[in-house]
């Protein structure tokens, strides 16, 4: 009996401020959440007939079907909930994330200050990573469980690294982020483990190789990583993929700000070496595109975390007050799930009017714009996943993106919808054979009197 109080306390005194910062960034996340691109691809993809994207009459047909387990997952979320499904899913993600976090900063005796700081050092670096639901969610939690493992073992080595094998077939399963996560553990073991156990850890660096190719595409998934890598967006560095910019966005001069600040911490710490390598790697990844900041952040805040004394280690935070934040975190989520995301797309009835003037040919939109024609069952000249089409489509959309040049487009094109404010508008307004049909809101809504061209199948089998 007096055991069982002891353990409840012992894990109690472990997990309140993890439990605190989870609270709290799942509340931010829930409030501030809105729908990403790549967030609804797989929603749309049903049934993938080796491979083929059916809602994308030029998709390669080849490209391999790697994502199946977040695409049911999704699906399931969204059948049950609508967008607040992904809302939902983007809150738990965050909330892991930073729990898992604060945890490993907890296990480490980091300094209460610094448990505190740091989260929100991160959340301000990379909002538009955990406020904007992209397929990324899933990889969130996954990292900060990487990272809580490694550190353990690097303090004490046990058993428990061969966790690391299904954690990254697990992860490659979910997103295309596990090469970063492959990365860091191939850097710890190489570079700190093998140094005493060199054996084993050759065998987990080899077991880490295979269980990336653990997915339903099997031998055929490194082709997924190299398509990833080098799809178009990724060498022009566009969008997603865009170099870090700090004089002209604003979301990388918060990026810039907070990832110098936590790597100033770290280094002034003296991080081991596979930490140390680890954080160049990051930042130069960074540098090259900013959407890896957000791993540099994560990474950054428990390489050289500040610690408390002795004595401040026995300090816990009280029941009421956990309780309390739990309570108020919960309401929070409830409200915001309970309103929905906040709305970035374009009017459901425009959608479905471009679905219906579009008769089965391939509709051209941008971005978020294009997932939402997918989604309502309209077909698409290209759409996410960027690198499952040839490579002279994605450069065809991807220069019409950054243009707005017209004649890109292939000439069997009846249907472009695309925000009212940038290049591809200002090519529509300028092209005579394009005509605007509607608009509302930032969205309009173009048509080319030409006949129906090349149908997606999806629709040949809907309209028979």
């Amino acid at each position: 009996m007096i055991g069982s109080v002891l353990a409840r306390a012992r894990w109690y005194t472990m997990l309140d401020t993890p439990t605190i910062v989870g609270g709290g960034a799942s509340a931010l996340a829930a409030i501030t959440c809105t729908i990403g691109g790549d967030a609804r691809w797989l929603l749309a993809t049903e049934d993938r007939h080796g491979g083929r994207l059916p809602f994308s009459a030029y998709a390669d047909p080849k490209w391999p079907p790697v994502l199946r387990l977040p695409e049911h997952l999704l699906i399931l979320l969204y059948d049950g909930l609508g967008e607040r499904g992904l809302q939902l899913a983007q809150v738990m993600s965050v909330g892991t994330c930073f729990a898992f976090l604060a945890l490993g900063l907890r296990r480490a005796h980091a300094s209460s200050r610094w448990t505190a700081l740091a989260p929100g050092l991160v959340l301000l670096g990379a909002t538009t990573t955990f406020f904007i639901a992209r397929l990324q969610l899933f990889s969130l939690p996954l990292f900060a469980a990487l990272l809580l493992l490694l550190r353990s073992e690097a303090r004490q080595s046990s058993r428990r690294i061969w966790l690391l094998i299904p954690l990254l077939a697990l992860w490659s399963n979910l997103h295309g982020a596990a090469l970063v996560g492959a990365a860091v553990s191939f850097a710890y073991l190489l570079l700190h483990r093998a140094r005493r156990q060199p054996a084993q850890s050759a065998v987990l660096a080899l077991a880490s190789l295979g269980a990336l190719c653990l997915t339903p595409a099997l031998a055929n998934t490194p082709r997924y990583y190299v398509g990833v890598l080098n799809n178009e967006l990724a060498r022009e560095h566009v969008g997603l993929w865009a170099r870090l910019n700090p004089t002209g966005s604003l979301f990388d001069f918060l990026l810039l700000a907070c990832g110098v600040v936590l790597l100033a911490v770290a280094l002034r710490a003296r991080p081991t070496l596979w930490e140390s390598v680890v954080l160049i790697a990051l930042a130069a990844m960074t540098i090259e595109a900013s959407r890896s900041g957000v791993w540099l952040l994560l990474f950054a805040i428990g390489a050289g975390a500040p610690h408390d004394s002795i004595a401040s280690r026995t300090k816990h935070v009280p029941r009421r007050l956990l309780v309390g934040a739990v309570l108020a975190a919960a309401a929070v989520i409830a409200a915001a799930i309970q309103r929905g995301p906040l709305s970035t797309g374009a009017d459901r009835d425009l959608v479905a009017q471009a679905v219906q003037a579009a008769e089965g040919s391939a509709v051209v939109a941008e971005g978020v714009l294009g997932e939402q024609v997918a989604l309502a069952g309209g077909c698409l000249w290209v759409s996410n996943p960027l690198d499952a089409f040839p490579s002279n489509v994605q450069r065809n959309y991807v220069r019409w993106s950054e243009t707005g040049q017209v004649s890109l487009l292939p000439r069997q094109t009846r249907v472009v919808i695309v925000r009212r404010y940038g290049s591809p508008a200002n090519g529509m307004a300028h092209d005579s054979d394009f005509r605007l049909i509607a608009q509302r809101r930032d969205v309009a809504l173009y048509l080319r009197d030409v006949p129906v061209g090349l149908v997606c199948r999806r629709w040949s089998a809907r309209h028979p």
